[in-house]
This record gives structure tokens, sequence and C-alpha cells, in this order.
């Protein structure tokens, strides 16, 4: 019985070694990256701190969001699409299997103004995201999730942006124009059309874009912006194609 009582002693101690290691080197990786924060991902949102709870074995995620964000993230299952789409790239895969492998929490903040959210994830879900579809598709209407949800969403005087879809082949932008007549726009569409790709381009490079260009890039996707005139003009298309957007 001492023999035996030993013997599990040891396995116990061995377990809890190896779940230490474990937890040293996701404490580490999540050090290293605190020490990069803020981070500004976009216009709109900007990363503050990833810290961890040993007590409660939790990474925590903290973000500062604008206006559009919050229109965006007004429910939590947007939200958790939003984060989810954040670990599908190779470049968090290691963060992502860090946190499964030490069975933690994550918890993702978001404070806007005067307020602020948070989502949870359990060991279950995280270990969801890794066992999910990797289909371009799929993926990519995870990652959109947020703005499609803000819609419709007043972008200037003269846009309001009214739904983003993705198909098989294109990802589509698709707003509604006021005070502004087709014609002015065919006058400076090459512009026009060269400014919207060069935008593109700046915002899937950006820290907050580049698991959608991955995804992008793998499905062979191309981007669409469709404006849409009253009194049923014509709507202006423009579209930045999958070769183009290969070479970002």
């Amino acid at each position: 019985m001492k023999k035996i009582s030993i013997c599990i002693a040891l396995a116990v101690a061995l377990l809890l070694t190896a779940c230490g290691k474990k937890n040293q080197q996701l404490i580490a990786e999540i050090e290293q990256a605190n020490s990069e924060c803020p981070i500004v991902l976009n216009d709109n949102c900007v990363m503050d701190s990833i810290t961890y709870d040993e007590h409660s074995n939790t990474m925590n995620l903290s973000y500062t969001v604008g206006s559009w964000s919050v229109a965006m993230f007004s429910d939590e299952k947007t939200q958790k699409e939003a984060i989810s789409s954040i670990f599908t790239t190779s470049e968090t895969e290691g963060m992502l299997n860090l946190l499964i492998e030490a069975k933690a929490n994550l918890i993702c903040t978001f404070n806007y103004g005067d307020g602020s959210s948070s989502v949870t994830f359990t060991p279950e879900e995280l270990e969801a995201i890794k066992s999910r579809s990797d289909d371009p598709r799929t993926l990519l209407t995870s990652i959109t999730a947020a703005s499609k949800t803000a819609c419709p969403l007043k972008v200037d005087d003269n846009l309001t942006m009214t739904d983003v879809e993705v198909t098989d082949n294109y990802l589509i932008f698709t707003y509604d124009v006021e005070g502004i007549e087709p014609e002015q726009f065919e006058q400076v569409k090459d512009l026009l059309r060269d400014g919207l790709r060069d935008g593109l381009r700046e915002e899937l490079q950006s820290s907050a874009g580049t698991a959608q260009l991955e995804i992008m890039k793998r499905g062979h996707y191309g981007v669409q912006y469709v404006y849409k005139f009253p009194n049923d003009a014509e709507p202006l298309v423009f579209t930045i194609t999958d070769e183009e957007i290969q070479q970002f």
C-alpha cells in the first residue's frame, strides 16, 4: 500500500510539473505580447493589454474601441465571432494551442467611452475554435459578422453601408449614396477604384487584417464595392480582383 501511495504521489507530481511547464510557456508568450502593447489595430480599435491571471488560469485581452466598433460589437455572439477570427492564422495558432494545452480561459474586454463589455471563452470553447471548419467562406463570414451586424452604418454625410455579404468568390460591401450623382462617380471612377484598392491593401496588411488577408488569399477571394443611388439608377460596382489581393 505504501509503494502504491508513493507511485500515486510521483504521478501527481509529474503531472503538476508538466502542467506548470505549459503554463510557464503560456505566461512567457503573454508577457512578450503585452510588452508590445498598446497595439493600434485600426482607426477604431487599440489592444491595450494582454495579461494572465495565474489564480484563475485566465488570459485577459483588453481593447479600447471607437464609436464604429461599439455598433459592430453589439452582442456577445458577434464579439465571440470577431475574437475567434483572431486565432485563424498561422501567426496566432501557437498561442491558441498554448491556451488549450494549459486548459486556460480567455476573457476579452471592450472599453468604449464610459462603458465596457466582456466575453469569456471556456477551455472547451477554445478547443472548438481549433477544430471548427477551415473553409474560407465560413471563416470570412465569421470575420465580417461584426460589420454586417452594424449595418446600416453611416460612414459619412454621403455614404451608408447597408450590407456585407460573402459569396463563393467575393466579399461584397454595399452602400447607399446620397447627395452625389452617378455622373460624379463616373468622372473619377479610376481614381476612386485606385483609392479603394490602396485602402483595402492598407487595412488587410495591418495588425487587425492579417487573419482576413490570409483567408482571402487561401480562398482566392476578391472584393466588390457596390454603390447604390436613389431613383433606381444603375449601381456602380468596383471590383478588386483575387489576382490583385494575392499581391498584397
